[in-house]
């Protein structure tokens, strides 16, 4: 038997959805904890120079090879369609590894041949380093067809204790070579990367191939066979489908804009030389540190609600033509969502002002809580507000848009890029490495308002409108108000002076802050909890009937 079409769309896909975004959020908690451990570990025993080639350099090629391929062919196989074929999606998925070929020799030759090197003498292997990033973005294409796969079949654990597994090895192996190997340096983070792949591949290949033998009666589980996993021939079909083609085309485009603008002021730091190796090192350091709520909970959450909406909305069909009650649900949950995340950005924007410095001294020292650090830690924290909001809004945008509109949302992408790198070179002229954020913080600003835009319109013949529903209620401004008040007062008192008994103050003051705020949390959005817990509460429901 041959995976043709697929099944009805299952009836709790929201429950699914919330649990796959629970899992991401849970593990990658579990995960990105350890790995900030050994970062704070790493930091303390190599260079800014390898610590800069690394976090902006290499990393900045894995990213490119990778996400330009995948990232298109993963939003087309995600794509809601009315009867699935999944061997056409099978053929779709695999087209990605021959391109990842070709942008890993690409990106390799201009990352060795073009683009300035390090100095060898302080920082040796680049070349081989650079070969290895290449491999391991080329290894991880072969396991794309099964990521989708598993996302389509809501196999809601897999991508996050894959992925999580494969973080524990390679935090294990670079910390091991770190402390016997001290003098390998670009050497021991290409081993790790490589293994992490390789780690990844493996894992996901044999996932399923334990879900093959565990369903070899379940006629409801689409594959029969290995085989069926890799590309084959259709006798009565095209070998991929002509709407996942075009899908696929002009989510290429919107792609390549897109690295641009998530990955911008690497890109600049990399072709312009505006900042050193070790300048690079520690805006790294410092935009991880604001940005870690985003790897740990934005990011499942926006999973998690793509695929809600994908599979629960026809893509580029009007509100009006949806089923009502579909667009109605959708519609409450894309306010919640955002009312839940512009609530967590506040809290990191309004605490983060205040205990940078602190911070960063804590974690990292006095080699980075002193200069411009602290500062470029409040305009992260700030920026993590910003990005709080475009995730959902264009994550919704980007699962219900026609065709015809992604590939005008391309050259919408194409101005917000330039607009980016001008700004990035205008601001980090006069404002050096906090230039990069104030340009990062302009740009999302832009591509907020044309996302909400595209909701409001969208749901505006629906009888919800969850543009106006994710602002935070009067009492929670407010809050969050006297809560930023009360704290920089405690920054400009208790903040400078290096004491512990000065520092515990200041900690407590936001502490109480803090319970201030959850306190008006709890009165003032009873609607939001009351909302979250059903979802929480059908999905316990889900689980008993299963």
């Amino acid at each position: 038997m041959r995976p043709q079409e697929s099944q009805d769309l299952d009836p709790n896909i929201l429950a699914k959805a919330a649990k796959s975004a629970s899992y991401g959020i849970g593990l990658q908690f579990t995960f990105r904890a350890s790995t900030f451990l050994v970062n704070l570990f790493l930091v303390r025993y190599i260079s800014k120079d390898v610590l800069g080639v690394v976090s902006v350099r290499l990393s900045l090629l894995y990213t490119t090879v990778f996400l330009l391929t995948s990232e298109p062919f993963i939003r087309a196989g995600l794509s809601k369609a009315e009867k699935r074929c999944w061997l056409q999606t099978v053929n779709l998925l695999w087209c990605s590894f021959p391109l990842g070929i070709f942008w890993a020799l690409i990106c390799g030759f201009v990352w060795m041949y073009v683009l300035e090197q390090p100095d060898s003498s302080i920082i040796p292997h680049y070349n081989t380093a650079v070969v290895c990033y290449s491999v391991s973005a080329i290894v991880e294409m072969l396991c794309l067809p099964l990521l989708v796969i598993a996302q389509l079949m809501m196999f809601v654990e897999a991508k996050a204790v894959i992925e999580g597994v494969a973080l524990v090895v390679q935090c294990f192996v670079t910390i091991t070579l770190v402390i016997l190997v001290p003098d390998w340096g670009l050497i021991t983070f290409s081993i790790a990367q490589l293994l992490y792949t390789f780690t990844v591949t493996t894992l996901y290949y044999g996932y399923f191939t334990r879900q093959l033998f565990r369903r070899r009666r379940d006629h409801t589980f689409p594959f029969k066979r290995f085989l069926e996993f890799l590309p084959s021939r259709l006798k009565d079909k095209p070998f991929i489908d002509n709407e996942q083609r075009g899908l696929l085309l002009s989510f290429a485009k919107q792609s390549f804009f897109k690295q641009i603008l998530t990955e911008g002021e690497k890109y600049v730091m990399t072709v312009f030389n505006v900042l050193t190796f070790a300048d690079q090192g520690v805006y790294n350091v410092v935009s991880n540190l604001g940005s870690l709520i985003v790897r740990i909970v934005f990011l499942p959450m926006e999973d998690g609600l793509y695929l809600f909406i994908a599979q629960n909305l026809q893509r580029g069909i009007p509100i009006k033509q949806q089923q009502k009650d579909q667009a109605d649900l959708t519609g409450r949950v894309l306010a919640a969502v955002l009312r839940i995340r512009v609530l967590l950005g506040l809290v990191i924007a309004t605490y983060g002002f205040s205990y940078s410095s602190l911070a960063l001294e804590v974690l990292y020292g006095e080699k980075f809580s002193h200069g411009a650090g602290p500062q470029l830690l409040s305009w992260v924290s700030f920026y993590v507000l910003l990005v709080s909001v475009n995730g959902i809004t264009e994550g919704f945008k980007n699962a219900t848009m026609s065709q015809r509109q992604v590939d005008r949302y391309s050259r919408v992408m194409l101005c917000f890029s330039l607009a980016f790198l001008g700004s990035s070179l205008i601001l980090t002229k006069y404002f050096g490495i906090i230039g990069f954020v104030l340009s990062n913080c302009i740009n999302m600003c832009l591509r907020i308002f044309h996302s909400a835009y595209f909701i409001y319109q969208y749901f505006k013949d629906s009888s919800y409108q969850p543009v106006w529903s994710h602002f935070p209620s009067v009492a929670m401004a407010v809050s969050f108000f006297v809560a930023l008040s009360f704290t920089a007062s405690s920054e400009f008192l208790f903040g400078d002076k290096h004491h512990l008994k000065f520092q515990l103050i200041h900690v407590g003051v936001g502490f109480v802050c803090l319970l201030f705020n959850l306190l008006v949390f709890f009165i003032s959005e009873r609607p939001l909890i009351k909302f979250v817990y059903s979802l929480c509460y059908k999905d316990k429901d889900m689980d008993k009937k299963s």
